[in-house]
């Protein structure tokens, strides 16, 4: 949450329960977040919610995402996102932290933070003007671009259909 006071910096801790990672299933961090693309990265980039994995415990800390790697994005705009933890299926204490630190910056919410053994079904979206933009996406991110998804479909073999030429 901003701070009108500006006495500090914030740095400001949530960390999550331990996570077995290592009974041989392809395991996903998945949640939901937004935030001010204004207050926190251009033209002000005064915080950053980032997100850390420690695989031993919560001794040693390493980076995992920021809002930053996400590129543009809109002002409370809910976005789902997700990291494959294929790199960590060995460690049997990890724990997640999502941190926000910031000085005049604006918040960030997040919401149904997990680890789950599915990432969502990719299909076809066709966006864009007269729908010809076509990206493989979830239905989720299809549904914030106004797209139109198909599941069982992707642009390299379905490109999206053009209007024909009257």
């Amino acid at each position: 949450e901003y701070d009108a006071s500006y006495t500090s910096n914030q740095d400001e801790w949530l960390i999550s329960p331990s996570y077995d990672l290592s009974d041989g299933t392809d395991w996903y961090l998945d949640w939901w977040w937004n935030g001010s693309y204004y207050w926190s990265v251009d033209p002000y980039p005064n915080c950053t919610l980032t997100v850390y994995i420690s695989p031993d415990g919560g001794s040693n800390w390493m980076y995992l995402w920021s809002q930053y790697d996400v590129g543009v994005f809109d002002n409370w705009v809910w976005y789902n996102q997700q990291i494959d933890l294929s790199a960590y299926l060995t460690f049997t204490d990890v724990k997640f932290a999502l941190v926000y630190t910031g000085y005049d910056g604006a918040q960030f919410s997040v919401d149904a933070f997990g680890v789950n053994d599915a990432a969502p079904p990719v299909g076809r979206c066709c966006y864009g003007a007269d729908f010809l933009t076509c990206d493989d996406l979830s239905q989720l991110d299809c549904d914030g671009l106004g797209g139109h998804w198909s599941l069982g479909l992707d642009c390299a073999t379905s490109p999206c259909p053009t209007v024909p030429v009257n």
